[in-house]
């Protein structure tokens, strides 16, 4: 399947080096359920799988319906290759967080594996999210079994190991001043 977009699809976007152009839009369900799906039912991706396409449509229509949730697909070189999620944290009783965005992410089966590519889309999500002045931190949401360095290396510290969500997650913070202290960059906002 073709991958189409206008530059008005595209939320934001960034050039990394060892990775390429990372976009990333707002995904659209009717469009996308289906390689979600894929992704979704992929061993390598997720130890449960949603069932039918029907089901992830619906799955994925329900997240959106909540005001401070948003669903994102990202990709590498016009290739779908992440998807990610951002929510408000002081939502969820698990892990109030007043002033920050919560991010979940899924990566493209396959890509799970290559080394440093997780660090680059965390990298580009927390650009994405400090973009808007108005958000202070990234609140990451990681299975424990995840790689810790992906996330020393995104700047991410750890903050506490929870279980939420059926499983053992860490919830781990990066601000705008540890994109500084860690990249000496200025974060965007």
């Amino acid at each position: 399947m073709a991958w189409s977009r206008t530059p008005q699809d595209i939320s934001f976007s960034t050039f990394d080096l060892n990775w390429g152009f990372l976009a990333i839009r707002p995904i659209d369900v009717r469009s996308d359920v289906t390689l979600l799906h894929r992704w979704l039912i992929d061993p390598r991706t997720t130890p449960r799988s949603p069932g039918r396409v029907s089901r992830v449509r619906r799955l994925l229509e329900a997240m959106l319906v909540e005001p401070e949730r948003r669903l994102y697909l990202g990709f590498r070189d016009d290739i779908p290759a992440f998807l990610f999620e951002t929510f408000r944290p002081e939502h969820d009783p698990q892990a109030p967080r007043p002033g920050a965005v919560g991010v979940r992410m899924l990566s493209a089966p396959g890509e799970e594996d290559t080394p440093g590519f997780s660090t680059a889309i965390l990298r580009t999500i927390v650009k994405l999210v400090l973009d808007d002045p108005v958000h202070d931190r990234v609140v990451l949401e990681s299975d424990v079994a995840e790689a810790r360095l992906t996330r020393l290396a995104a700047g991410f510290h750890t903050e506490q190991r929870i279980t939420a969500h059926g499983r053992e997650i860490f919830v781990s913070t990066c601000s705008r001043a540890d994109v500084r202290t860690e990249f000496g960059l200025e974060a965007a906002g």
